[in-house]
């Protein structure tokens, strides 16, 4: 499979303040950047205290969902709402209204916090002020469960950004990104704690590839965000 050169920015792990011009200016056409912001691990205190997932079997996936206004640098946690996606996007599950507990004020009050959607916003040419959702996720190795058990899917959404906290006793977890449900990757990168994704979710499909124990007596997981945003204008 050929993936056209045009708009594309493949494979960067760099600071973003290290792009050139011309790099700068392909990302005005994003499909997906990659870049590294170390500081963000700190970000892992409030991972502890997630309460498990009640949509998912076997207790291995525990959640926070609270959405956020994003103006002059500085976010507002917005009024509780449900999340769904349609089975159109998600056969795992679609159609299902889900209610998830609110992200802590100790975690949204961390500047670390705000950092994320300066990156998100700085890193795309979609206007993400309003309603960006925030999914606080962490996923532990039990049995044969996946990071992403709807496999290769979109979420919904014009962008979404996936940021790497805390990787413990876990190899695999690589993220892939392809151009349709059906076709293979074209992307198999491993997020170490501090990575980040930015993708166009309009445009790609993404995945995890399976995750394993490094030592099996032992628990394994990791902790990750998830910011979805739909362009919205700015009043």
């Amino acid at each position: 499979m050929t993936v056209p050169d045009d708009g594309w920015i493949r494979d960067i792990i760099s600071p973003v303040t290290e792009l050139t011009s011309i790099e700068r200016r392909r990302v005005d056409y994003m499909d997906y950047l990659m870049g590294n912001e170390y500081q963000l691990v700190g970000l892992d205190a409030g991972f502890g205290n997630l309460p498990v997932d009640p949509y998912t079997d076997g207790n291995f996936r525990f959640r926070r969902f609270s959405t956020f206004d994003y103006r002059n640098n500085a976010v507002s946690l917005l009024a509780p709402e449900t999340f769904m996606q349609s089975s159109d996007l998600n056969a795992f599950l679609g159609d299902v209204e889900r209610t998830y507990e609110a992200i802590e004020e100790i975690t949204y009050s961390n500047p670390l916090f705000t950092e994320m959607f300066r990156l998100f916003d700085e890193h795309t040419t979609i206007r993400i002020a309003s309603h960006v959702g925030v999914h606080q996720i962490r996923i532990f190795k039990v049995g044969d469960h996946q990071m992403a058990p709807e496999g290769r899917h979109q979420d919904g959404f014009d962008r979404i950004a996936i940021y790497m906290i805390n990787s413990v006793n876990i190899s695999g977890g690589h993220l892939r990104l392809s151009l349709n449900q059906h076709d293979d990757a074209f992307l198999d990168k491993e997020l170490a704690p501090g990575d980040y994704a930015i993708l166009n979710d309009r445009k790609l499909f993404h995945n995890a590839s399976p995750i394993e124990l490094i030592d099996e007596t032992l628990a394994g997981y990791v902790d990750v965000f998830v910011l979805t945003a739909k362009e919205h204008a700015v009043t």
